[in-house]
């Protein structure tokens, strides 16, 4: 059985790359679960920062939805949603 993170989680859309993906890596390795959030078309690069950010004392959640209705995004992240601590739009 897996431990509850004490982790504090941060939602960021457009984690996929550029500065959204700058901000993912550095919370996570501050601590921080991220829902990293990007369209579909992003899944790769999404799929690629999760496994950057293993070694940390953070998960990376790839969330894949239209970023620009934010409720749906938060509502698509389950594992963060509850202790998010902080929300970015990249």
């Amino acid at each position: 059985m897996t431990k509850p993170s004490t982790a504090k989680a941060a939602l960021i859309t457009g984690a996929a790359r550029g500065l959204g993906r700058a901000m993912a890596l550095g919370l996570a390795k501050a601590g921080y679960n991220i829902a990293a959030c990007d369209l579909p078309a992003s899944a790769a690069e999404l799929a690629a920062l999760s496994a950057e950010a293993e070694g940390h004392n953070a998960t990376i959640y790839p969330v894949h939805c239209d970023v620009t209705d934010s409720v749906r995004c938060v509502r698509r992240s389950p594992r963060c949603a509850n202790g998010l601590a902080a929300s970015i739009s990249s």
